[in-house]
């Protein structure tokens, strides 16, 4: 399967379980999916404190996927804290899977080749999103450095996101070796 129908069907999967999703949300997932969420770990003290504080704020969730893919072939994942605790897993865990979990080498051009793809399927009609704006939006983001953001507002009202990034492998070694203790 070629590079932009990978794309697309990520994408497909995110906007299909996440309608409110506006273009910068789609720009944060393909962000995340190249360059993960090392940004977080600036001020690792401060990070881990806001990601406890966050943590015992999400109350357990049966609903949400526990783990959602953010790169196209599945190897760097969302952890979603509210069917973390559902299940019972420890936070130290998802910490442990976020903090040991790194950029890829070539994150800038993977990103970039994804915002590509990205406009591309909006040129196209595939995408729910005004091509002339994402085009621009993005120009402007690649102008800037491709910045870290946040999610749209509507996005964080109607989802009441909780998550961390990690790397999907780490991750389930590091669950692999909790419950071997």
């Amino acid at each position: 399967m070629i590079f932009k129908e990978k794309l697309f069907i990520l994408l497909q999967e995110h906007l299909t379980r996440h309608p409110v999703m506006e273009w910068i949300d789609v720009y944060k997932l393909l962000y995340q999916g190249a360059c993960g969420g090392e940004h977080l770990l600036d001020d690792v003290r401060r990070s881990e404190t806001s990601f406890y504080e966050e943590w015992h704020c999400t109350p357990p969730n049966p609903h949400e996927p526990l783990m959602e893919r953010v790169s196209i072939d599945g190897s760097r994942v969302r952890l979603n804290f509210g069917r973390c605790r559902f299940e019972g897993i420890e936070p130290q865990i998802v910490w442990e899977a976020f903090l040991h979990s790194r950029r890829s080498l070539h994150a800038e051009q993977q990103l970039v080749e994804l915002l590509h793809g990205f406009v591309e399927l909006c040129r196209e009609g595939r995408l729910p999103f005004a091509p002339e704006l994402v085009e621009n939006r993005i120009n402007e983001l690649l102008a800037a450095g491709l910045p870290p953001c946040r999610h749209s507002d509507t996005y964080r009202e109607a989802e009441r996101p909780a998550y961390r990034v990690a790397e999907k492998a780490v991750f389930e070694e590091m669950l692999t070796r909790r419950k071997s203790k």
